[in-house]
C-alpha cells in the first residue's frame, strides 16, 4: 500500500462528515491506514458548533454519499443519524474528533465579510 500523506479539504458540511469518516477510521481496524496516513485537514466553512450549523445537510450528505460504498458495518446509519440530528450531531462530532485532532493538522477557513469587487474576505 502507497504512504503518500492523504490532505482532506472540505467545504461546509462535508467537513462535518470528513470529521466523523476519520473517527470511524481512527475505531476500525480496516480504515486505521486512511487515519494514520492523513496529515492535513482544510476546513472551508465547516460548522464546528451549533450556531455555525447549515440548514441544507441532506443534500450534502446524498451529494457525499453518490460515490461511496457504505455497505460494511452500520456506517451509513451512524453518518445518517449524525446528519439527521443537526446543530446537536454537529457538537457530537466536534466531540469526538477532538479527541483526535492533535494528531492532524488543521487550517479553518471562515468568510468574514462580502466585497463586491473581491467576493468572499476570509480569516
Amino acid at each position: 500500500m502507497l504512504k503518500t500523506p492523504i490532505v482532506f479539504v472540505c467545504h461546509d458540511f462535508g467537513g462535518v462528515i470528513t470529521k466523523e469518516m476519520l473517527w470511524i477510521a481512527n475505531n476500525e481496524r480496516f480504515y486505521l491506514p486512511i487515519a494514520v496516513r492523513t496529515q492535513l485537514l482544510v476546513f472551508f466553512a465547516t460548522p464546528h458548533q451549533e450556531s455555525e450549523c447549515c440548514p441544507w445537510p441532506d443534500i450534502i450528505f446524498d451529494v457525499a454519499l453518490a460515490s461511496t460504498e457504505l455497505n460494511r458495518s452500520n456506517r451509513r446509519h451512524i453518518i445518517t443519524s449524525v446528519i439527521k440530528s443537526g446543530p446537536a450531531g454537529v457538537i457530537d462530532v466536534s466531540e469526538r474528533f477532538n479527541q483526535l485532532a492533535g494528531q492532524y493538522r488543521v487550517l479553518n477557513f471562515y468568510p468574514m465579510e462580502e466585497n463586491d469587487t473581491v467576493g468572499a474576505i476570509v480569516r
